[in-house]
């Protein structure tokens, strides 16, 4: 099922529609119809028309001006879709069907009318509200533009605590339904395939050609596949539903029954009864759902993805693609979908063009990799750590049968691989790609809210991995890649980005040093990758031989196919980029823009194609030096294809200085005073008061949502909700935006507060004894800790790009550790704060045994039983 809403503006409230994914339905947002609890959405007919469906409540107190313009609104929407119209909701209106003679008021008489012109027949006949001892009443209407299109009109017992009727019937209409390629599942007998796999010895043919090698292993492996494998029907998506027990059930019939009863007597005995049992089912109902839940949260511990299928389930419109919207209306199939996703994400591609760079040469010929081989053991253990939940290329060959029969299919690949290198040439089935759209948000039938999500065949991205091992190592091995760099790479990340960016910023502030940072992000990088100027780069950075002709060979004719509903769109043509979706593209990237940092004098950093470009304003020609450099770029920019996205460009002033005009291109920079980087808000003030809030309110959103659906949770299961959902995001690169105003710190708190609330027989506790009682670690604990970990892991792993950041010193006493650090002298808060000042302290502070353990897992054992020891933590603020 999916979701259309639309709420209220002010709290609490709105209107909704549930429908089957299988149809082809859309949400109409027409200014012109509008209206505060109304809803409307088109259904897809096989005729091609349109069959509109609208849900409506009209409130008691509704103003003169609101009932005017509904009656309009239904007015508009007959005349455009005519006969093709269902309307239902609750009109509030129990005079409407008993006065049709001599109405009682206006708006009854208004209605009236407005249903005999259009006409609009009315299939609900029964009462539809019962309260108590009131007389009930018909609230609830079921309007169409045809007679007889509604057939049997059921009226079940309320639901929960509502006092109006569920109306259930049947809509005659014959309704588009989006083709489903896969009615059943294939599941395969993996011992009896492995076997005969490991039986066969004539993989090869005996030419030498790779597209005919890979032709019959495919072929070979499809067969056997097909010749163990069996199919089940496939199961409706059952979402988050849950089965009550059967003495819940027992109730619910009497709680039938008496409704039944108070229908046909309606006294206040009648009703009591009824009402008393309808609350012990509701309870009912609630204690098995509980019950339910707390069962999924402790699956969730052995499958943590669970959790997030039951909350995407709960939370958000389901995945799919709606009908889009085109130049000549709304697509009809599944197959023209397709074909306009295609078109459109075809539009990023740059025309194929030859480009000569003038490019010295980064190596020696003795240093330079001409060709690479493959060994069988590599191809096993890349084999054997297959991700199994990942999803299969356009050759549907699943990891999980990969990772299954490793042990049969190792030796044929190994040689099939090797045969690739050797004569530098892909099979054309790796070159296709798959495109998953998902939906992002938005409008649901605009192409430009539908992300593109690559999928290539399994077994290419193997190959991909030992050539992106192979080149990494020439190039790390090497040291040709720019220590500006971080991504990609190992050891290098957002965090270190953006620690190193803090270090030079803050310690330049301290110093009364203002600085002038640009923000510089390139439109669609990856995508525009001109293959002409990459292939110049690679043999630049030593990459030469058979190697070099084996990546102009995956380069070149590839292509994309967009799938919806199972149709496939025609191949569009890839013409620039590296492909997406692949493991070799980040590597080819990072080869592409290594000499970025090479073309200026002021400080750099990268994280791919995020580019941050500062200096230290003394005088004007610092800021005449800092444009220069962004003169250097934007050329750069010019010869190797890459254009930026202006629009995302932006200068941060930080420290007290006079702004300056500086330009890209023929773009002027404008100023702003915060700026997201890297997923953390970083501010001119170099506070962390604006990034805390957006934690805040992204974890408060979380936290009610998981409250929503869970209810409360039991002491066994809150731990693994906060492992999984709250602190991933309240602890994301927390070592830089570590909160040190006692504002910001009581803020996060909250969320701690809050979440130990949810659990039952905990309500009333103090704070510190709920912690205590679920052994948890409360935010400032965990705070501490995580910086004395990433202190750990830079003083512990060689050439770690952080250890800049730190100053040995040599112990005093014996009894102190042999990773002292000199703590840096600082003036200000935003340095005093810094991750690489305040930490010295607690590291300093750490015992021999703990700061020496031999690895990671043992530190953090001996850390947690060291500050358990000590008293209450308090990390270092400021009021």
């Amino acid at each position: 099922m999916s979701l259309l809403r639309r709420d209220r503006i002010v709290r609490g409230g709105g209107v909704a529609i549930y429908y089957n994914q299988q149809l082809l339905c859309r949400e109409v947002t027409d200014g012109d119809l509008m209206l505060q609890d109304t809803l409307w959405c088109s259904v897809k007919m096989v005729s091609g028309a349109d069959c509109i469906v609208g849900v409506i409540y009209r409130p008691p107190s509704a103003q003169e001006s609101y009932n005017s313009s509904l009656l309009e609104k239904i007015r508009l929407v007959s005349s455009r879709y005519r006969t093709r119209v269902l309307i239902m909701g609750d009109f509030n209106l129990p005079n409407l069907l008993k006065s049709q003679i001599h109405p009682v008021n206006s708006l009854d008489s208004n209605f009236q009318e407005l249903m005999h012109d259009l006409p609009l027949y009315n299939h609900v006949s029964n009462n539809t509200r019962f309260r108590g001892t009131d007389t009930p009443s018909i609230l609830d209407l079921v309007l169409t533009g045809e007679e007889n299109v509604v057939e049997d009109m059921i009226y079940e017992t309320p639901l929960g605590l509502s006092d109006h009727l569920v109306l259930v019937f049947d809509y005659v209409c014959n309704a588009e339904r989006s083709s489903d390629a896969h009615k059943t599942i294939r599941k395969v007998d993996f011992v009896k395939l492995s076997n005969a796999l490991h039986n066969i010895t004539d993989w090869s043919p005996e030419s030498s050609d790779v597209h005919q090698h890979w032709s019959r292993l495919i072929g070979r492996l499809r067969n056997e596949i097909e010749l163990h494998s069996y199919y089940v029907p496939k199961k409706p998506r059952k979402g988050f539903q849950f089965q009550v027990r059967s003495r819940t059930r027992k109730w619910i019939a009497v709680r039938n029954a008496a409704w039944g009863d108070h229908q046909r007597h309606v006294t206040p005995e009648s009703w009591e009864k009824y009402r008393l049992l309808r609350n012990k089912v509701t309870k009912l109902v609630k204690e098995d759902k509980q019950e339910h839940q707390t069962q999924i949260i402790r699956k969730m511990e052995q499958n943590p993805k669970l959790l997030y299928q039951i909350v995407n389930n709960q939370s958000k419109v389901k995945p799919g693609v709606s009908p889009l919207q085109t130049s000549e209306g709304t697509t009809a199939t599944a197959s023209a979908a397709a074909e306009e996703l295609a078109n459109f994400y075809s539009t990023v591609f740059c025309p194929k063009e030859c480009v000569t760079l003038s490019l010295h040469p980064l190596l020696s010929p003795t240093d330079t990799l001409q060709d690479m081989t493959v060994n069988a053991e590599s191809v096993l253990l890349i084999l054997l750590g297959l991700n199994t939940k990942k999803s299969p290329g356009a050759d549907e060959i699943t990891p999980l049968i990969l990772k299954q029969c490793a042990r049969s299919l190792y030796t044929s690949l190994t040689d099939l691989f090797n045969l690739s290198l050797n004569c530098s040439m892909v099979p054309m089935d790796w070159k296709c790609g798959t495109i998953t759209p998902i939906f992002k948000g938005g409008d649901r039938s605009d192409v430009s809210n539908y992300r593109p999500v690559t999928l290539l065949p399994v077994i290419s991205k193997v190959l991909e991995r030992l050539v992106a091992n192979k080149l990494t190592k020439h190039l790390e091995g090497n040291n040709i890649l720019s220590i500006a760099q971080h991504g990609f790479r190992k050891s290098h990340s957002c965090l270190s980005n953006l620690l190193l960016t803090l270090d030079d910023w803050t310690l330049a502030i301290d110093n009364g040093n203002p600085i002038h940072a640009c923000y510089l992000d390139m439109s669609k990088a990856f995508d525009r990758v001109n293959h002409s100027i990459l292939l110049q780069k690679l043999k630049q950075h030593g990459v030469t031989g058979k190697l070099l002709a084996w990546l102009e060979n995956y380069l070149m004719d590839r292509v994309i196919q967009v799938r919806v509903d199972g149709a496939l769109s025609k191949p569009v043509a890839v013409t620039s980029g590296v492909p997406q979706g692949s493991v070799l593209g980040p590597t080819l990237f990072l080869i592409y823009a290594n000499d970025i940092p090479n073309l200026v004098r002021c400080k750099i950093i990268l994280f791919a194609d995020d580019i941050k470009l500062w200096a230290s304003i003394h005088t004007s020609e610092d800021c005449v030096l800092l444009q220069e450099d962004l003169n250097a770029l934007y050329d750069w920019s010019l010869r190797n294809k890459l254009p930026f996205n202006f629009q995302k460009c932006k200068m941060l002033n930080i420290g007290k200085c006079v702004e300056f005009t500086y330009t890209l291109g023929p773009h002027r920079l404008a100023w702003t005073t915060d700026e997201k980087d890297l997923g953390v808000w970083i501010s001119s003030s170099l506070k962390t008061s604006l990034q805390c809030t957006a934690v805040y309110k992204r974890t408060s959103k979380i936290l009610a949502l998981l409250k929503r659906i869970f209810g409360r949770f039991t002491r066994q299961t809150l731990p693994s909700i906060l492992n999984t959902y709250i602190r991933p995001t309240m602890e994301y690169a927390v070592q830089v935006w570590s909160p040190w105003l006692q504002k910001d710190i009581v803020l996060l708190q909250r969320i701690y507060h809050r979440a130990t609330k949810l659990v039952t027989g905990l309500q009333s506790k103090p704070y510190e004894e709920r912690i205590e009682s679920l052994k948890l670690f409360d935010f400032c604990y965990r705070r501490i800790r995580g910086d004395l970990i990433l202190t750990y892991n830079i003083l512990h792993t060689p050439n770690h790009p952080l250890q800049k950041l730190f100053v040995r010193r040599e112990p005093r006493i014996s009894r102190t550790h042999d990773y002292l650090l000199a703590v840096p002298h600082s003036r200000g808060n935003s340095r005093r704060y810094f991750f690489a000042v305040r930490v010295c302290f607690a590291w300093n502070s750490l015992p021999q045994d703990v700061a020496h353990s031999p690895n990671l897992n043992i530190f953090k054992t001996n850390l947690d039983s060291f500050l358990s020891t000590q008293p209450k933590i308090e990390p270092p603020h400021s009021a």
